[in-house]
């Protein structure tokens, strides 16, 4: 069960998420003002339920919050970044491009400034051959910088 201030809760970090996969909105596929609440609406209920409960709580909720975030990244990003023609915000090389950075920024934040190609790949979305593109171009443009055999340094300057 959800209280109306919990639900309150659910509403506005919804909305934040919305503005995080504001290129979601330009296809009509996908109804992202009812996929952020519903999905994270699910998710808070799912981890009341794990720790026995029938009420949602705020940590709930922000359990919830993530997981929606990882859900919509693993399984909808994927699709805008494989369109072929123009989106919001440039071509698709340039949004692929963007979204490995996004995924470098949060690899960044949890283990550090080196990474593997192959933790790089492990990122999804892309063919290995596709990788091998964005590395290339990374690197060129010195966000990524070779240290050694399939490793990189992130030089990310914010």
């Amino acid at each position: 069960m959800i209280s109306q201030e919990n639900f309150g809760d659910i509403f506005f970090l919804s909305e934040h998420i919305k503005t995080q996969f504001v290129d979601l909105q330009s296809y009509s596929l996908f109804d992202i003002n009812w996929l952020s609440v519903n999905t994270l609406q699910k998710f808070s209920k799912i981890s009341a339920r794990i720790d026995l409960r029938d009420t949602v709580n705020k940590d709930d909720i922000v359990k919830g919050y993530f997981m929606t975030k990882e859900f919509l990244q693993k399984n909808y990003v994927h699709v805008l970044l494989n369109k072929s023609g123009k989106m919001k915000g440039g071509h698709g090389q340039k949004a692929k491009i963007e979204f490995v950075l996004e995924k470098l920024r949060q690899y960044m934040g949890m283990s550090g400034e080196k990474i593997t190609v192959e933790e790089i790949k492990s990122f999804g979305c892309f063919t290995s051959h596709e990788y091998e593109k964005i590395i290339d171009q990374l690197n060129l443009e010195g966000i990524l910088l070779k240290t050694g055999p399939k490793q990189y340094q992130i030089i990310l300057d914010y």
